[in-house]
């Protein structure tokens, strides 16, 4: 028996609709969904995505899947030229670079998928004492580890933000854009999730990435469009 028809009332995020007699009936609230979800979006080689993440923490990873197209790709990364080279994180089809104290030797092979995970703690110039571990998140096996890592760029400094699908060369965009495939993307700082990226068709159709957290689009900065599927 209906006893009571109740309307916008919630438990959490979930609307009471109706209430019957010892059973409440609970119907789950649905948000719209602000974009098309899509599997990928490709650069061409004139397109990035400036995160608007620097680090404020000494701990910084990164989740990625991303598939490259040329040899001299860079999916992610920033450093910047101030009292030394120092590297937030690089992700380049060559190698892993942290800084330039201890640089990886792990490869990519063009026209394959990766999905990894890159944590590094820095250390400080003087005693280099920050280490980076690399993690396969299909597998679960550590892949890469390392040692002799130096500071992070200046905490004051804007230049600093990490960029996908190229790298943010100290106060200037690196020329070498990439031709690189891009799933998703996750950066923490200090543990905590601060950029959560999909690649989505915005409400216009035009490909980019939805920051899940912030719920803001990020737009190619560059040139030309992304392609998609």
């Amino acid at each position: 028996m209906l006893v009571n028809n109740t309307a916008k009332i919630y438990v959490g995020t979930n609307e009471i609709t109706k209430v019957y007699a010892g059973t409440i009936v609970v119907y789950e609230k649905q948000e719209p969904t602000p974009y098309t979800p899509l599997t990928y979006i490709k650069s061409s080689g004139t397109q990035y995505i400036d995160t608007g993440f620097t680090p404020t923490s000494n701990k910084v990873k990164v989740k990625i899947k991303f598939r490259f197209y040329n040899t001299t790709s860079t999916v992610i990364g920033s450093y910047a030229m101030s009292g030394g080279y120092k590297t937030i994180i690089t992700i380049h089809e060559n190698k892993y670079y942290f800084t330039n104290y201890n640089p990886s030797s792990y490869r990519y092979n063009s026209n394959e998928d990766y999905d990894v995970e890159v944590e590094v703690t820095a250390g400080t110039d003087s005693s280099k004492t920050g280490t980076f571990t690399i993690t396969d998140n299909v597998t679960g096996n550590v892949i890469g580890t390392g040692n002799r890592v130096g500071a992070f760029p200046p905490k004051t400094t804007t230049y600093t933000n990490m960029y996908l699908f190229t790298q943010h060369n100290g106060n200037r965009i690196d020329t070498n854009k990439s031709t690189t495939r891009l799933y998703y993307c996750k950066i923490y700082d200090n543990d905590e999730l601060k950029r959560d990226f999909i690649p989505v068709l915005d409400e216009n159709n035009v490909a980019c990435l939805y920051d899940k957290v912030s719920q803001t689009y990020f737009y190619n900065s560059g040139t030309g469009t992304f392609e998609y599927e």
